[in-house]
């Protein structure tokens, strides 16, 4: 399954790994969608969600080899971690993320994650040190830019930020399963801390490539605070889906 509603990209190398044993592809390009302003509007966005959820469904359900869901493009962080979380409790999923580091273009392309057993990711967060007021808080998780507390304040208010991120913030850090691995964990380990402290709602803000968003997604339980996942866009937060309803917003 391929997602583009950020960018677009070639995918032909990924659908060469499995031509010898045969796939079905779910391509879902919204580009157009989303580039036209004039035509952008959040019923608009609203049919996009819907459609990925129902295309998710049709995908669990119509899956007859166990770890065989392919996952990659380029989709709005909000949507990834959408599609995550409506495709959790299932089998494994085989991520790719895009070759962006390549100086040359005619290489780029995707590549699957490696396999490797132990990352090198240094992460930390302030969670554990956190004085909460009220029941919602604002969680922070910065792998490929830093994310500004300046404009969740303008957005949210005087609202407890809490931070998850990657040591060494940088683009294309995240090469495999274990990186992702140790990301979620790290992320479910706040949600139930957030849990327990009786918070009902927290607000993501997320700069995470697409294996990663999608994997966070995926540790999502119904028994968490509501999940709001806000989008970035042209130096501001312009949308957001409600990951308990499915619902989106435009702000």
């Amino acid at each position: 399954m391929a997602t583009f509603s950020k960018n677009q990209a070639v995918m032909k190398n990924v659908l060469d790994e499995y031509s010898l044993i045969g796939y079905k592809k779910f391509n879902l390009n919204y580009l157009k969608k989303f580039t036209d302003e004039s035509k952008f509007t959040e019923k608009v966005l609203q049919e996009v969600i819907d459609k990925q959820y129902k295309k998710i469904n049709r995908i669990k359900k119509g899956i007859k080899n166990t770890d065989s869901f392919v996952y990659l493009g380029f989709p709005h962080v909000p949507i990834a971690i959408l599609d995550g979380k409506n495709f959790s409790g299932t089998d494994n999923v085989i991520l790719y993320e895009y070759k962006g580091a390549l100086s040359n273009s005619s290489d780029k392309g995707f590549f699957e994650l490696k396999k490797v057993y132990n990352s090198e990711m240094e992460l930390s967060s302030n969670y554990k040190e956190k004085v909460l007021v009220g029941k919602a808080l604002a969680l922070k998780i910065e792998q490929s830019f830093p994310v500004g507390d300046d404009k969740i304040k303008e957005l949210l208010g005087d609202i407890p930020i809490v931070y998850l991120k990657n040591n060494d913030v940088k683009r294309w850090g995240v090469e495999s399963y274990s990186d992702v691995d140790k990301f979620a964990k790290e992320f479910y380990k706040i949600l139930q801390w957030a849990s327990e402290k009786g918070i009902d709602k927290i607000h993501i803000f997320a700069t995470t490539p697409v294996s990663l968003t999608f994997s966070l997604g995926r540790v999502i339980e119904h028994y968490h605070p509501e999940i709001i996942a806000y989008n970035y866009n042209n130096n501001k937060y312009d949308w957001y889906i409600n990951c308990t309803n499915k619902k989106v917003k435009k702000i």
